[in-house]
């Protein structure tokens, strides 16, 4: 049930995203064929689209992951996931270790199986 209510907030955080973008593009048309010029709207474009290189590189530094919409979405649901958890009660401390136990035993258990298939 959580996964699915993180999930749909993710999905939109992603079509609030959308709009964001739709209108940027309908007020930067406007403004460059309608009110104003592209001599005026020119730079705008130029600090906005160099902002989000300045975003992006940001993001890539604080949480080591691309500037995709995979990773934005992964990103998303996580973090609603986690909020909902803990207004729960969940001990996070202990989801973590057990996250961490399984991430370890999965890695283990592919060692096992190349090692395995290595012997056949």
């Amino acid at each position: 049930e959580i996964d699915s209510i993180a999930l749909t907030k993710g999905q939109k955080l992603a079509a609030a995203g959308a709009v964001l973008l739709t209108a940027q593009t309908g007020t930067l048309f406007y403004w460059t064929y309608s009110a104003f010029d592209w001599n005026l709207v020119e730079p705008i474009t130029y600090l906005l689209g160099y902002s989000v290189v300045w975003l992006t590189i940001l993001l890539y530094f604080t949480t080591g992951r691309d500037f995709t919409y995979e990773e934005l979405m992964h990103m998303a649901t996580e973090r609603a996931r986690m909020d909902m958890y803990s207004r729960r009660g969940l001990d996070m401390d202990a989801y973590r270790r057990v996250h961490l136990e399984v991430a370890e035993l999965t890695i283990a258990i592919d060692r096992l199986r190349e090692v395995n298939e290595k012997a056949l």
